[in-house]
């Protein structure tokens, strides 16, 4: 049985010829719009101070800071370079801020990076100024026995100095080691932050309180406000815990129980 034969039809050299033209047409096309773009749409990358309160894993190999950014920026990457003696940290920042554009803050983050080897002894400085950064060791965090309910741990911070008095923002470089830890309620609405700092910052205003035998100062706001934190020295550190929901105003009683079960 004998099958007819199909006579296969190959694209002309004339016509394989256009077809590259018409790609490399496409192509740069592509290039000049993307230039047009860029010149019109200007994207700033830059290195930039790291910052911020600054933890180091119990393991040594996991470096988490604080940070924050505007509304205009992409979320900044934490980098490290490592050496025998030290361990130097810079934030890669991205702009797209456009003229005449008001750029809000966006993100209050706490973002971390990998370390080859673990810290160790050797020193944690800011690349960009050289200063040497206090790191908080995750091995001293004390962590909550108890939690309201509907509390997880976040990542995200409020954006202001919720702490108050003498202990600096988390976006600050703190005089001593210091780190804040928040939670969040499943509806993100209320918010919780518990803020442990090396040495003395108690600022000795509110109403007198006592925790596990330590002096404490209660700040409770108005119902308007619904915010209430207390902060207290135990001979080491600086505690402060503050707790911040608009739908359950904290109570007195509930911030006790959170400080008192700290360990």
């Amino acid at each position: 049985m004998r099958f007819p034969l199909v006579k296969l039809q190959y694209p002309s050299r004339w016509a394989m010829g256009i077809s590259a033209l018409t790609a490399c047409a496409l192509a740069t096309i592509a290039l000049i719009a993307v230039a047009w773009w860029n010149a019109d749409h200007p994207v700033h990358r830059y290195d930039d101070s790291a910052q911020g309160e600054v933890l180091v894993s119990k393991d040594g190999r996991t470096i988490t800071i604080a940070t924050t950014w505007g509304d205009c920026e992409v979320p900044p990457r934490l980098q490290a370079q490592e050496n025998a003696s030290d361990v130097r940290l810079t934030l890669r920042r991205e702009d797209h801020a456009q003229p005449g554009h008001v750029c809000n803050n966006s993100g209050v983050k706490q973002i971390a990076t990998t370390l080859d080897q673990p810290v160790g002894r050797r020193t944690v400085i800011d690349a960009m100024t050289g200063k040497h950064i206090p790191v908080f060791n995750e091995r001293h965090l004390a962590a909550p026995g108890y939690l309201p309910k509907g509390y997880i741990y976040s990542d995200s911070l409020a954006s202001s100095n919720v702490a108050g008095g003498k202990i600096p923002t988390p976006f600050e470089w703190p005089p001593t080691p210091t780190w804040t830890t928040a939670y969040q309620r499943d509806s993100f609405h209320g918010y919780l932050a518990i803020t442990q700092a090396t040495g003395n910052y108690v600022e000795t205003t509110g109403t007198p309180a006592t925790i596990n035998g330590h002096q404490a100062f209660l700040q409770l706001s108005p119902s308007s406000v619904d915010r209430c934190s207390i902060t207290w020295f135990d001979g080491t550190y600086t505690f402060n815990v503050y707790d911040s929901d608009p739908q359950q105003q904290p109570t007195r009683d509930e911030v006790l129980k959170i400080a008192e079960n700290l360990h």
